[in-house]
Formats: C-alpha cells, sequence, structure tokens
C-alpha cells in the first residue's frame, strides 16, 4: 500500500512540473509575440505636423509604433482591482495638442448597467515629485483623465453633445481627486472584436489653475489605468500601471 501511495505521488509531482513547464513556456512564447513591444521606463511622445482628432482609426496612428505598458490590479488600498493585463499606448504631439491613444482587450463592451461602465485613465505628475510604484503615488499635483464608456454613450451614441465624456481632475495623493472647473480634454471610445480603443486630446498650454502644462523640455511622469465594468471595477478597483518618465519630442 505504501509503495501504491508512493507512486501515485511521483506521478502527481510528475505531472505538475509538467504542467509548471508548459505554463512557462506558454507564456514566454505569448511574450515573443509581441516582442517588438518591449516595455520601456522613459514613454515618448512623437511630434506629428498634423490635426488632431477623435478617430481611433486616423492614419496618423498608423505612423506611431505602439507601446506596450502592464497593469496589475491596484493593491495599496482597499478595494483592490481584479485584473492584470497589458494595454497599448500611442501617443502624439503638434505643438498645439497632445493626443493619446490607448488600446485593450476587454470580454465585454459594458456602456450601462447593470455591470459598471468600462473606463481609462491618464496620469500625469511633475517628474521631480515624490513617487511610488503605484498609480496616485505621488506628493505633489498630479492631472488624471479618465473617459467613461457610459458617458461616451450619451453623447456619440445618445447625442447629447453637452456630456464631457473625459473627467479632467486634478489630485494631491490617493483619493483626493476633484474635477478641474474647466473641462477641456475631449475623448471618444471605440468598441470592436472584443477590445476598446479610446483617443484623448488636450491643448498642451495649461489654460487654468491646476492644469499641468505639457510641453517638450518639461519633466513629467506618466502612468495609466483601466476599469473592467463586467467585475463591477469603480474607484480603487482597477487595474494600474507604475509611473513612468514622458518626454515630449521637439518639434
Amino acid at each position: 500500500m505504501k509503495r501504491h501511495h508512493k507512486t501515485i505521488l511521483i506521478v502527481a509531482l510528475s505531472v505538475a512540473v509538467i504542467l509548471v513547464v508548459y505554463f512557462t513556456v506558454l507564456y514566454r512564447l505569448s511574450h515573443a509575440v509581441s516582442g517588438k513591444l518591449e516595455e520601456k521606463e522613459t514613454l515618448a511622445v512623437s511630434y506629428i505636423n498634423k490635426a488632431f482628432d477623435l478617430d481611433a482609426n486616423n492614419d496618423l496612428w498608423k505612423d506611431i509604433a505602439p507601446v506596450r505598458i502592464h497593469l496589475l490590479p491596484q493593491s495599496a488600498r482597499t478595494p483592490h482591482g481584479t485584473t492584470e493585463r497589458d494595454i497599448l499606448v500611442r501617443m502624439a504631439h503638434n505643438n498645439e495638442e497632445i493626443a493619446v491613444l490607448i488600446e485593450f482587450s476587454d470580454e465585454s463592451e459594458d456602456r450601462t448597467g447593470p455591470a459598471n461602465p468600462d473606463a481609462c485613465a491618464v496620469l500625469f505628475a511633475p517628474g521631480d515629485a515624490p513617487a511610488t510604484a503605484q498609480m496616485m503615488g505621488f506628493g505633489s499635483i498630479a492631472n488624471v483623465w479618465q473617459w467613461l464608456a457610459d458617458r461616451d454613450a450619451r453623447k456619440y451614441q445618445a447625442g447629447d453633445a453637452s456630456v464631457n465624456v473625459v473627467r479632467e481632475l486634478f489630485a494631491r495623493g490617493p483619493g483626493t481627486q476633484k474635477e478641474l472647473p474647466g473641462q477641456n480634454v475631449e475623448g471618444r471610445g471605440e468598441y470592436g472584436q472584443g477590445r476598446w480603443k479610446v483617443v484623448f486630446k488636450r491643448k498642451l498650454k495649461s489654460s487654468q489653475e491646476n492644469e499641468l502644462e505639457l510641453k517638450p523640455g518639461v519633466d513629467m511622469n506618466i502612468a495609466f489605468a483601466v476599469w473592467n465594468g463586467i467585475k463591477m471595477e469603480s474607484f480603487s478597483r482597477k487595474s494600474i500601471s507604475i509611473l513612468r518618465h514622458l518626454t515630449l519630442e521637439e518639434k
């Protein structure tokens, strides 16, 4: 009987080792497929001599290589996030405006209830601000641009032109976000084939107090967040990236 149990244990351990090796190989292969989309510590905003719109399929984005950014479940404060994921980011400026395109997979298009709306956000913080590895982990003012799928539907599907699709906020640390008096960030999201493509744009020059100016030569950090509506994510329950250094290419 002891020999029988020993045989079962050896078989079980062998199967476990095989599974670990199998999934390790799968993981490495999946990352090898996107080998050109390497994680980068510094993100560059390309200069393009073109006008920007909110079309995620505009040809101008074809000239900008995507950067893969890894997001982890927010774990600094409850409620914690639920999903580990990758997003693709493209950024450009034309000396007047800056535009950001974020792409991410999502199993469902959640614009209204019973699930929470899908959402994503970009955070800008001064480069010399005390920071931690978590998004919103900083010691001075930051700007957050949060796109929300339910607002997107109300503006572009229901035709309510008064809706601000993107919430432009400022914050001085976790849980301190407030909307800026002027909402100057525009945005639009498109869903298809299991993916969201969301475009943000804003003038580089700030036009109000607590709104950060974005221009070549300004030392800035950037981070990203995504909320999965079907998993009832909202507020601090989200996936987040680390803060990275941001540079704007000169004209």
